[in-house]
């Protein structure tokens, strides 16, 4: 049986970073963590849920999902909400393009007595890439109102920031 391969335009491997096809996946990083951090501030402070990625390519998109657990320190914490964003090592500022105090990957508020369980926070956004530089992005917690503390990434589920670079 033979086989034949039509190519109508091929791209040249230059640079040693692979194949640069726009609209395709170009690496994914994943930063997980088991170990809760406890926030009582209405400041932004770090979780220990970070990624760290090498984009290969200045002109790509990265893509973020962040997805944990929490729980809140008391119950019938109403009255409580959180928020989270995402911080880029190189600047100290979120990644999120809109502005305004609410600038968050997610808004998260307690309902009720069993806001004490674990419940879950998911959140995604995008950005465009800006260079090849290394960078860190830590997922940051505050509280709308400092009356409570909540426990973020705790150990009873998985915990994960994926970033994916994706070629423009």
């Amino acid at each position: 049986m033979s086989s034949t391969l039509y190519v109508d335009n091929l791209i040249e491997k230059t640079t040693g970073n692979g194949v640069h096809i726009p609209g395709h996946v170009v690496q994914i990083q994943d930063g997980k963590t088991i170990t809760y951090t406890t926030h009582s501030s209405t400041s932004y402070t770090d979780s220990n849920l970070a990624v760290t990625i090498t984009p290969k390519y200045a002109n790509s998109k990265l893509f973020f999902w962040v997805a944990g657990s929490y729980w809140w320190s008391v119950p019938n914490a109403s009255g409580n909400y959180m928020m989270g964003r995402i911080a880029d090592s190189r600047t100290g500022n979120t990644i999120l393009p809109q502005a305004g105090s609410h600038q968050s990957l997610w808004f998260q508020g307690s309902i009720g007595q069993n806001d004490n369980y674990d419940k879950m926070i998911t959140g995604y956004t995008s950005i465009d890439n800006d260079n090849t530089t290394s960078r860190t992005y830590t997922v940051q917690i505050r509280l709308y109102y400092a009356n409570n503390n909540v426990r973020v990434f705790e150990h009873t589920a998985d915990n994960i920031i994926r970033v994916m670079e994706i070629a423009q």
